[in-house]
């Protein structure tokens, strides 16, 4: 009787998607129309390749857990484009969201049969990279060896870089490829003692 009454409040309680205003509300519909339009994007993408989070939000509402409507619609339609957009995508599931103060973040991992179409670009991993590489075409040397020596990240598809993630800010908003994963970033995520900002610029 006591969870059946907890059920019932957090049920009632499910946040929903807030759109400002009407301007934004149709086009927001407009998009989703012009999507929907797309039998390529609808009827293709199997299940081995996509989970169904259509399905597995309706188990977890029967004990009145999960995201609201809205907000697994969205997820579900957005996961089918981004297969549309990166064809080399060999399985993509949603991660899960992160609360912020202004905006929240949507994440979907991914597992790439080739990584022809990742963004490497970003600066930190470049960098390292490029030392990881130089030191693997020397002998190794105790002289290498430094206490202030950064450790270089595990390279694409190996390691805490096996899988690509992708992030979004809600509704109306692309997914977004989150950079490779650094030693330094991991550390210093450990003390993180603030709330997330839900912005991907800051």
């Amino acid at each position: 009787k006591i969870f059946e009454e907890l059920s019932k409040i957090f049920y009632e309680k499910k946040q929903e998607l807030s759109i400002n205003n009407q301007e934004e509300s149709y086009l927001f519909a407009q998009k989703q129309l012009t999507f929907l339009s797309d039998r390529s994007i609808i009827q293709g993408n199997p299940e081995e390749t996509m989970t169904n989070i259509l399905e597995l939000d309706f188990l977890f509402e029967q004990i009145g857990i999960g995201l609201n409507k809205d907000e697994i619609y969205w997820i579900w339609l957005s996961m089918k484009i981004l297969l549309k957009e990166k064809i080399n995508i060999q399985k993509l599931r949603f991660w899960g969201k992160i609360f912020g103060i202004k905006n929240n973040y949507y994440i979907v991992e991914t597992d790439f049969d080739t990584f022809d179409n990742i963004d490497l670009n970003d600066v930190e991993f470049v960098k390292y990279q490029e030392i990881f590489s130089s030191e693997e075409e020397n002998e190794f040397d105790d002289t290498m060896l430094s206490f202030n020596e950064k450790v270089p990240p595990e390279q694409l598809g190996y390691g805490v870089n096996q899988k690509v993630f992708y992030v979004s800010t809600g509704i109306n908003q692309p997914f977004v490829q989150l950079p490779m994963v650094t030693p330094e970033q991991i550390e210093l995520s450990r003390r993180i003692q603030r709330f997330f900002t839900g912005n991907l610029e800051a």
